[in-house]
């Protein structure tokens, strides 16, 4: 028996409904999205491309799982996040992926529960990985 996992399987299984990525560059959108979608045909994946559109979504719409990058325009992605929790259009039961090249400062651990940090530069096998995670995380 292996003690790995079967992404595709897992996130099939998960049933996720929806998936909101926060990414300012377009191309990274594209392959976040093609890698969510050729995992799971059942996700939603929707992309805000600034703080402001984004802020604006979660208090639209609830997400089971978002993707957030810390350099976005009009808002930082740890202001972002900041304001999407304290105004509570994302609780803490959201999964919340931060993938940046930028530090996660010390000073921001408050925000750390139910949040994945990946490095950027990664593979998107980390991505999928980190949101299967999550998403059983969440589910449990």
């Amino acid at each position: 028996m292996s003690d790995q996992f079967n992404v595709e399987e897992d996130l099939e299984k998960s049933k996720q409904e929806s998936i909101l990525l926060i990414e300012d560059d377009k191309d990274l959108v594209y392959v976040y999205k093609d890698a969510f979608e050729t995992l799971s045909s059942n996700s939603n994946i929707e992309a805000c491309l600034d703080g402001e559109k984004a802020l604006a979504t979660v208090n639209s719409k609830k997400f089971d799982l978002i993707v957030l990058d810390r350099e976005l325009p009009n808002i930082d992605g740890i202001d972002l996040l900041k304001k999407m929790r304290t105004e509570g259009c994302v609780n803490k039961n959201t999964p919340v992926i931060y993938a940046s090249g930028y530090h996660f400062d010390s000073k921001d651990l408050e925000l750390l529960d139910n949040i994945y940090i990946l490095k950027k530069p990664f593979e998107m096998n980390s991505l999928l990985y980190y949101s299967k995670v999550a998403m059983i995380s969440k589910a449990s």
